[in-house]
């Protein structure tokens, strides 16, 4: 299994949401490729609309994430996550949205990590998306 994450707090709280409060780590693992290739292809799909292309790219990652947590996730760690993230985010009123946040943080992570050992393209490509994550509000 990766090495956790070093990153800023975001990457930590990330970790942490999709390890130990969701557990759905080892789902991840296991399709990882297909899941990393999901969000390649929603940011290639964002970056042919002309005008604020990361809507386009949330709009469709969003609530496939969300989808993901809401069917993998075992009930009760789901509703101790959802209390963890109302905990850690005091201010946030719809934790769903932050577990979320985490989760697609957790995975673009895992994106660029593998990008490491590949081409200059495709690291540039995590790296792009990444940079989407900065227009979230969570952090």
């Amino acid at each position: 299994m990766p090495t956790t994450l070093t990153g800023s707090k975001i990457d930590r709280l990330a970790q942490l949401a999709v390890t130990e409060k969701l557990k759905l780590a080892t789902l991840l693992y296991i399709h990882e490729a297909d899941y990393l290739d999901f969000l390649v292809k929603a940011h290639r799909d964002a970056k042919e609309q002309l005008e604020d292309n990361n809507a386009a790219f949330f709009a469709d990652v969003i609530p496939w994430v969300t989808s993901l947590i809401q069917v993998f996730v075992a009930q009760g760690d789901f509703l101790a996550a959802i209390e963890w993230a109302k905990a850690e985010f005091k201010e946030t009123t719809k934790p769903i949205s932050v577990l979320t946040v985490l989760t697609t943080t957790f995975l673009v992570h895992r994106g660029i990590e593998r990008a490491k050992t590949e081409s200059q393209a495709a690291q540039n490509t995590w790296k792009e998306i990444r940079k989407r994550l900065g227009f979230l509000p969570v952090e």
